[in-house]
């Protein structure tokens, strides 16, 4: 090795622990001190030793701690979209994700591997399941969350039950024309509060006898 004046032989040459500090200097030119596998394992680890702060850790330790992140990671990815009404239940549109694969058009989600927990898949129709993941084969609506748990799939439900569709973009859309009238016989109406009277003062009830529901 090269030392800046002249060629050297290394093979034979130590670490000196005493003289090597953060700034680099001290210790033998031209030998780096490299880190133990045990030193790059978690504290209390069976095994595990301490490392020295100098070492350098190997490529081999870098990969394997990358590997190890890599495999921790989950998060809320949309795997892509299912159709409940056909064949059963089978996917309607697959989004590439590195390291998810067997998901196809048509094809069932069951057939998937490489899933992380918080992948999902959004059902854009509703429909009974059947011949897919045991815990799918449910009556599904639309907007339902397919989502894998880490270790099963799941029915997220929306809570959103459409027999037809319909869209509300502003306040117009709305009418307020539809009235309830809820006064019969002896009942005189419902109360209701008064969100503009602070309570405990009179009127912060008041009797009424006809609703306003409005309508889409």
């Amino acid at each position: 090795m090269w030392d800046g004046s002249s060629w050297i032989l290394t093979g034979a040459a130590t670490p000196d622990a005493t003289a090597r500090t953060a700034a680099g200097t001290g210790g033998t030119k031209g030998v780096v001190y490299l880190a133990r596998d045990t030193d790059v394992q978690a504290g209390g680890t069976t095994g595990a030793t301490v490392p020295d702060g100098l070492a350098v850790a190997t490529g081999a330790q870098v990969k394997a701690l990358a590997t190890l992140v890599a495999s921790l990671q989950t998060g809320s990815t949309l795997l892509g979209t299912y159709d409940a009404s056909a064949g059963g239940g089978q996917i309607a549109s697959v989004n590439t994700v590195a390291g998810r694969t067997g998901f196809t058009v048509a094809g069932k989600i069951n057939a998937g591997a490489g899933m992380k927990e918080g992948d999902y898949f959004l059902v854009t129709k509703p429909g009974t399941v059947t011949g897919d993941a045991a815990s799918l084969n449910v009556a599904l609506n639309a907007n339902d969350h397919l989502l894998y748990d880490g270790a099963a799939w799941r029915v997220v439900a929306s809570g959103v039950v459409a027999t037809a569709a319909f869209t509300v973009h502003a306040a117009s859309d709305v009418s307020d024309a539809a009235v309830a009238a809820v006064a019969s016989g002896s009942q005189k109406g419902v109360l209701v509060r008064d969100a503009t009277v602070n309570d405990g003062l009179a009127n912060a009830y008041k009797l009424v006898d006809k609703l306003d529901l409005g309508t889409f």
